[in-house]
């Protein structure tokens, strides 16, 4: 009998998915078609919007989708498994590091992710049958055939540096295996990442990412991803919305979005839909599930959907914020230029015309907000090597939370409850020394009354009495 590989890719503890990161780039617009299946002749989507750079200028973004003739666009389906994917990648953390040697002699091997299909089957909610087989097939066929352009967009290097604002174009897969278990190599590369209740695999599939996304994943272009709320929503507009509105909405308060611009430029809806359709499909398939879900606060319709200059917009705020700011018919209001932001971004080195340019290009709950991750990062002891540096890239990038990131308000509320149970500590303490002290006293006390009357008995006694009591007492 042949020895055991020296690998497993089996752990002593159970793997279950809870939080993972997601691409801004593609959180930011749709790279599949929320139907199953497109219509006959389409190969091709557009995405695009108009964003304001820190300059003032109005740019135009625009994002092309072009699927292969034979194996077409990619659905939502295929979206849970580029989510997944990501997690996979993600969890190897060495991989990402931008100085990782590991491939010398061939570049693409720290961009290859090994793993088996059960994995990949556990993360995505899907059995482990054939027909789900076929179906990972399948949609590993579309990501390896579909051509991405992204138009006036910035694709960051590994090392943080800006590329490709004009045009950038790429596949998402350089290539992909996908093993049946027929035949076993000498010796498998070992598994980068612990799943302990599944079963020893025969072989291993794997996946090549394109140099472009993946230098955006050692970059740390990154934001938190909440899985299980991901996967358990039922309808892909849903899914879509989470992703864009996780990135986008800010920590407390509203945020409007022109209902069309919102629906079928970042979630993916038809343009064809009259806007009082276009609505209900909007309310139907994203704004209920995500109610549901607790990630969005409920609001009436009148609120939900405001007109604004006879166009229809859409409100959201973030469910788990304490309190809730009105709608605005405007815009949302910018920093004051001699608010308190001022002195927070000179704080951290940012002054000048710097900051009165930020303040003036950007609303004051944006500035807040990333603020607040480079201090997340300070207080967590993941300090970047130029604060000040990093802050300028977080608002002229939009950079998303940092992993395991923790609000403001709930490290304050954390603290406040830590400074409490400190207190309650410090309190019971000095109750039991108090109480310990009390003990120590009744019982002196105790002695000591009891010294008094022996005492006092024995004075009573004549001199032959008490010589009988101390010869009884020695007998």
């Amino acid at each position: 009998m042949k020895p055991a590989p020296k690998h497993s890719l089996t752990a002593p503890a159970p793997f279950v998915p809870r939080q993972g990161h997601d691409e801004l780039n593609f959180a930011e617009f749709p790279l599949v078609l929320l139907a199953k299946r497109p219509p006959a002749g389409m190969h091709s989507i557009e995405y695009q919007d108009d964003y304001t750079d820190p300059k003032g200028k109005i740019v135009t973004r625009k994002v092309t989708i072009s699927g292969a003739g034979k194996y077409g666009l990619p659905n939502a389906q295929d979206e849970d498994v580029l989510i997944a994917l990501m997690y996979l990648t993600l969890l190897d953390k060495q991989k990402l590091q931008p100085d990782d040697h590991s491939g010398v002699g061939d570049p693409a091997t720290a961009r290859t992710i090994h793993f088996t299909r059960p994995q990949l089957f556990q993360i995505l909610g899907w059995p482990d049958t054939g027909d789900n087989y076929e179906r990972l097939k399948k949609s590993l066929r579309r990501w390896k055939g579909v051509t991405i352009i992204y138009e006036n967009w910035a694709f960051l290097t590994s090392t943080g540096e800006r590329h490709g604002t004009d045009e950038t174009g790429f596949s998402l897969l350089d290539n992909y295996e996908l093993s049946d278990g027929r035949s076993r190599p000498k010796e498998p590369p070992p598994p980068t990442l612990p799943f302990a209740d599944l079963p020893v695999q025969r072989s291993l599939c794997s996946i090549t990412w394109n140099k472009t996304p993946f230098a955006s994943f050692q970059s740390g272009y990154l934001k938190t991803l909440d899985l299980d709320r991901y996967f358990q929503l039922p309808t892909a507009a849903a899914k879509r919305a989470f992703r864009y509105l996780d990135k986008h909405l800010p920590p407390a308060g509203m945020q409007e979005y022109d209902l069309e611009r919102f629906a079928c430029q970042h979630v993916g809806f038809s343009s064809k839909y009259k806007p009082s359709r276009l609505r209900q499909e909007v309310e139907q398939t994203v704004v209920r599930p995500l109610e549901q879900a607790n990630f969005i606060a409920p609001m009436s319709v009148q609120d939900r959907f405001p007109k604004r200059e006879k166009r229809y917009r859409i409100a959201f705020a973030r469910a788990d914020q304490p309190t809730l700011l009105p709608p605005s018919a405007e815009k949302p209001a910018l920093a004051a230029p001699y608010s308190p932001l001022l002195n927070e971004l000179k704080r951290h080195d940012i002054g000048g015309k710097a900051a009165r340019d930020f303040l003036a290009a950007h609303p004051a709950a944006y500035l807040e907000q990333k603020i607040d991750y480079l201090d997340f990062l300070m207080e967590t002891g993941e300090r970047p090597k130029n604060p000040a540096g990093w802050l300028r890239r977080a608002i002229e990038q939009d950079f998303g939370s940092p992993a395991a990131y923790v609000p403001k308000s709930e490290r304050e509320r954390s603290k406040a409850e830590e400074t409490e149970r400190q207190r309650q500590r410090d309190e019971d303490r000095r109750r039991k020394e108090e109480a310990q002290r009390r003990t120590e006293e009744r019982a002196e006390a105790r002695t000591k009354r009891r010294r008094e009357h022996i005492d006092g008995y024995l004075h009573c006694l004549s001199p032959a009495e008490r010589e009988a009591l101390e010869q009884r007492t020695l007998a």
